[in-house]
């Protein structure tokens, strides 16, 4: 039982550690070419950001073979992003992966130049 209970602990550890260790991933230099917002069911706002033409970002940080669309749930992300496509003036992005879907992956910053 005690080797059962020891083996436990070791995995959630390294588990732990290994969440830890997924950096962000960054874009720099990028246009915004679309930005789609929703609204929830919940009266809050959704947004899914499109950077340099593409729907999709690249690679999720913690799931390097998918793709991942840029969303946030950040009304001063959203307004960034629209006002970033309106002057045509480039971003600095980073993202991290959201934890639900592999395929969506959320604003960790966003930086109009």
């Amino acid at each position: 039982m005690k080797k059962l209970l020891i083996s436990s602990i070791l995995l959630i550890a390294s588990l732990q550690v290994s969440y830890a260790e997924v950096p962000d991933i960054e874009v720099f230099d990028a246009s915004v070419t679309a930005v789609r917002v929703y609204e929830t069911a919940e009266g809050s706002t959704s947004g899914v950001i499109s950077l340099n033409g593409n729907y999709q970002v690249g690679p999720n940080p913690e799931h390097p073979e998918t793709n991942c669309e840029l969303w946030s749930h950040n009304s001063n992300v959203i307004k960034a992003a629209l006002q970033a496509k309106a002057t045509n003036a480039s971003v600095h992005v980073a993202y991290v992966n959201n934890g639900s879907n592999p395929a969506f992956c959320k604003v960790r910053f966003f930086v109009v130049r």
